[in-house]
């Protein structure tokens, strides 16, 4: 992403804030005003995440953060980590597996896939979502470890904000 492209985005995304805190705090609601305001908002978002990412299913290889994303990912031991952010997202983790395995989900729903021969540890923390696995399931709050599978394990973390965790063996 080039520096004007974030440039713009952010001065996007910081002029639709000004005018819509202008709006709602001094309570003069003019039409024109609040939709340009969300215009400006929405192509502040669509600038910097390339698009929305919600017409078509990716791939991906690889952990890092994952924004208005609809697809999958492969996770494997060079990169364990994958932030998923108001997407739905199908996660893969591929042999050879890390020690230590996370996944978060925030406002976003997120399936974990289990290869064969690999057993997991997960540890589970949910508040205001849903993990539901195998062997039971933790909605609303709390933490909780499940075990996964049979074989070699690996530690795996899954943290859920106000989202939906499935983990599958």
């Amino acid at each position: 992403m080039t520096r004007m492209r974030i440039f713009w985005s952010v001065y996007c995304i910081l002029l639709g804030l000004v005018l819509l805190v202008k709006l709602l705090f001094r309570l003069e609601f003019n039409g024109w005003s609040a939709a340009l305001a969300l215009l400006l908002l929405l192509s502040g978002l669509f600038l910097i995440t390339g698009g929305f990412g919600l017409a078509a299913h990716r791939h991906e290889q690889g952990g890092g953060s994952y924004l208005f994303f609809n697809g999958s990912i492969a996770l494997d031991a060079s990169e364990p980590e994958a932030n998923i952010l108001f997407a739905n997202a199908t996660v893969d983790l591929t042999p050879p597996l890390s020690r230590l395995t996370r996944v978060t989900c925030l406002f976003g729903n997120a399936t974990v896939r289990v290869p064969q021969g690999c057993s997991v540890r997960a540890v589970c923390e949910t508040a205001f979502g849903s993990i539901s696995t195998p062997s039971g399931a933790l909605p609303g709050f709390g933490s909780r470890v499940f075990l996964v599978g049979d074989g070699l394990q690996t530690q795996l973390e899954i943290r859920c904000l106000f989202g939906q965790v499935t983990l599958l063996d």
